[in-house]
C-alpha cells in the first residue's frame, strides 16, 4: 500500500522525484485517511511535502487537492490520476510548487512540493489546510476534515508549515464562531444535499450569519431583514460521523412579510461505505399562512447508489404533497410522485450517461416525464467534445421543449481556452436554434482576455422579427492582493461598460464596481463593499 511510488532518490530533500513512500523519510509522517485516500504531510526544513496514496480511481477527472488558506490569500493545488496539475491563488500567481504523479495498479500516488518559503514569507505562523478527492463517477468530492464543501475556508482545519508536528487535529483552533452578514449565509451552510437548501437572503438584507463547529456538530443560523420588510429567520444542525461515512441535518427556514408567514422544517440523512454504496433520505414539512392542510405540505425523498470504478447506477424516489410558494402565496401546485433514474459509465477517455423520471400528480395523470443522453470524449488532455440529445413530455409544464440536441466543444490549456457550443430546442409551436463561441487568452503585461458571441434563432410560432444577439468582452489584470476588470456588454441592442477594483485588506474584500448607465439599468452606477472573510 505504501510502496505506491519508486524513485531512486531517498535523500530529505527532494530535487528530481520525491521520496518513496516506503522510505525512511516517511516513517513519522503526519497521516490522515478519508474516502479510500491516505494523506501523509512531511517537512526538511526546505520543503513541506503532502502525499496523496489514492485507491480505487474512476478514471478521467479522478483527482487529489489541497487547498491552503492564509490571511492575506487563498490557494488550490490539484493533480488528476492522468498527472494533469493545475494551480490557483486568489491574488495572483500560484507560487512555485512541484508535483509527481505514478499510477499503480488499483488507483495512483501524487506527492506535492512546496518552498518552505510559501510559509515563512507570509509572516504568519498558522494555515488553515483541507484535502479533497474527487469522484466524476460518483458526481462527489470528499474532503477531511469530513462533511464540508471542498475548497470552502468554512472546513478546513489549522495547521504549522514550518514547525514540528506540523499538522493534527488537535491544532485546529479553539471553536470561535465564524460570523459573516446576513446575505452570506449560504457560504456557511452545509451542502450535503438535505431535504431544504441553505436560505435564499437577499443581497440588500440587513442582519448576520453565524456558523459554530465543536467536534462533529455543526451549527449555522441567520437572522435578517429585507428593505421591503420581510423577516428571515433559519438555522441548521449538522452531525458527521469522525470517518466521513454518515451525516444527519435538521433544518430549519422561515420568511415572515406582515401577517404572512412561511415556514419549512426539515430532516434529512446519509450513508457511505466508501466503497460501493450510498444512501440518503430527508423528510420536510411546510408550514404557514399560506398552508390550507398540514397533513398535505410534506415533502420525502430516499436515493439509494451503486458505484465502481467507472461506472454508477442511481434511483431516487420523490414525494411531495400540494406545495405552497411561500410567503405571499397561498396558491397550492399539485402533488406529485414519481422516480428518478440514471446511470453512468466510463470507457477510457470517453464518459456515456443516461437518465430517466417520470412523475405523475394526485389524480394520475402525467406531470412530467424526460429521458436523456450524453457522451463525452477527451480527444486531448486539453480538449473535450460532447454531444447530447433528449425527449421531454410535460403536461405541467407547456413551456418545455419537448426535444433538445447539442454538441459542445471545449479546449483549455496553455493559458488559452475556446469553446463552441450548438443548441436546438424543438417545441410544438416551432424551433429555437442557438450557437455560441467564446475563448480567452493571457495578453502579456495585461492580463487575462475572455470574449464571448451567443446568437439565437427562432422559427414557427416562436419566430422573432430578427435573431437574438449578445456579446461580451472582459479583460482582468491580477494585483499583489486583488484584480483590476474592464468588461463590455452588448444585449438587446444596449450596451453597457464595467469596471471593478478588488482589494484583499486585513478586514475583508474590499470591491469598487462601477458601469455607465443606460435605460436597462436602473440600480444605482457605483458601489462600493467591504466583504468580511
Amino acid at each position: 500500500m505504501l510502496a505506491a511510488l519508486t524513485a531512486a532518490l531517498l535523500r530529505p530533500a527532494w530535487t528530481a522525484a520525491p521520496p518513496a513512500f516506503d522510505a525512511p523519510a516517511w516513517r513519522g509522517a503526519t497521516h490522515e485517511r478519508f474516502e479510500d485516500t491516505d494523506v501523509y504531510l512531511l517537512e526538511d526544513g526546505k520543503y513541506l511535502y503532502v502525499a496523496f496514496d489514492a485507491a480505487k480511481a474512476d478514471g478521467q477527472g479522478d483527482a487529489v487537492s489541497l487547498y491552503l488558506w492564509s490571511d492575506k490569500a487563498a490557494y488550490a493545488f490539484s493533480v488528476d490520476a492522468k498527472g494533469a496539475y493545475s494551480a490557483k491563488c486568489s491574488v495572483g500567481g500560484a507560487p512555485q510548487w512541484t508535483a509527481h504523479e505514478k499510477p499503480r495498479s488499483d488507483g495512483y500516488a501524487v506527492v506535492m512540493r512546496f518552498p518552505e518559503k510559501l510559509f515563512s514569507s507570509s509572516g504568519q505562523s498558522r494555515w488553515l489546510v483541507q484535502f479533497a478527492r474527487t469522484h466524476p463517477g460518483r458526481h462527489v468530492a470528499y474532503t477531511w476534515p469530513a462533511g464540508g464543501d471542498a475548497g470552502n475556508v468554512v472546513y478546513a482545519n489549522a495547521f504549522s508549515g514550518h514547525a514540528p508536528g506540523l499538522f493534527s487535529v488537535a491544532a485546529a483552533p479553539a471553536a470561535g464562531p465564524t460570523v459573516a452578514p446576513a446575505a452570506q449565509a449560504g457560504r456557511l451552510w452545509r451542502g450535503n444535499g438535505a431535504a431544504i437548501a441553505a436560505p435564499a437572503i437577499p443581497a440588500d438584507a440587513q442582519g448576520v450569519a453565524v456558523a459554530q463547529t465543536r467536534d462533529n456538530v455543526r451549527f449555522t443560523g441567520v437572522e435578517a431583514k429585507s428593505k421591503d420588510g420581510t423577516q428571515h429567520d433559519a438555522q441548521s444542525i449538522g452531525w458527521s460521523s469522525a470517518d466521513g461515512r454518515a451525516q444527519a441535518d435538521i433544518e430549519r427556514v422561515a420568511t415572515a412579510a406582515g401577517a404572512v408567514y412561511d415556514e419549512t422544517q426539515a430532516l434529512s440523512f446519509a450513508f457511505d461505505n466508501l466503497q460501493n454504496m450510498r444512501f440518503s433520505a430527508g423528510l420536510a414539512a411546510d408550514r404557514g399562512t399560506g398552508v390550507d392542510d398540514a397533513s398535505q405540505a410534506n415533502y420525502s425523498y430516499y436515493d439509494f447508489s451503486l458505484y465502481g470504478k467507472h461506472s454508477e447506477f442511481e434511483m431516487r424516489w420523490n414525494s411531495a404533497g400540494p406545495q405552497y410558494g411561500g410567503a405571499g402565496n397561498d396558491a397550492p401546485a399539485p402533488g406529485t410522485t414519481g422516480y428518478t433514474l440514471s446511470a453512468s459509465r466510463q470507457f477510457g477517455n470517453v464518459s456515456v450517461n443516461a437518465g430517466a423520471d417520470s412523475y405523475r400528480d394526485d389524480l394520475g395523470d402525467l406531470a412530467y416525464s424526460d429521458e436523456s443522453a450524453a457522451i463525452s470524449a477527451a480527444l486531448s488532455p486539453a480538449l473535450t467534445f460532447d454531444v447530447n440529445a433528449a425527449a421531454n413530455a410535460a403536461t405541467q409544464y407547456s413551456s418545455l421543449p419537448f426535444a433538445q440536441t447539442g454538441a459542445d466543444l471545449q479546449y483549455d490549456g496553455g493559458g488559452r481556452q475556446a469553446r463552441v457550443a450548438y443548441r436546438e430546442d424543438r417545441y410544438d409551436g416551432g424551433l429555437a436554434r442557438e450557437l455560441a463561441i467564446s475563448g480567452g487568452f493571457d495578453v502579456p503585461l495585461l492580463g487575462m482576455l475572455q470574449l464571448s458571441h451567443r446568437q439565437t434563432v427562432t422559427t414557427g410560432e416562436l419566430s422573432l422579427s430578427e435573431p437574438q444577439q449578445s456579446s461580451t468582452a472582459s479583460l482582468m489584470h491580477r494585483l499583489q492582493n486583488g484584480s483590476v476588470s474592464l468588461g463590455y456588454q452588448y444585449a438587446a441592442g444596449a450596451a453597457n461598460v464595467t469596471f471593478s477594483f478588488e482589494d484583499r485588506l486585513p478586514l475583508g474584500l474590499l470591491r469598487a464596481t462601477y458601469y455607465n448607465p443606460n435605460t436597462r439599468f436602473s440600480t444605482p452606477n457605483f458601489s462600493l463593499k467591504l466583504i468580511t472573510l
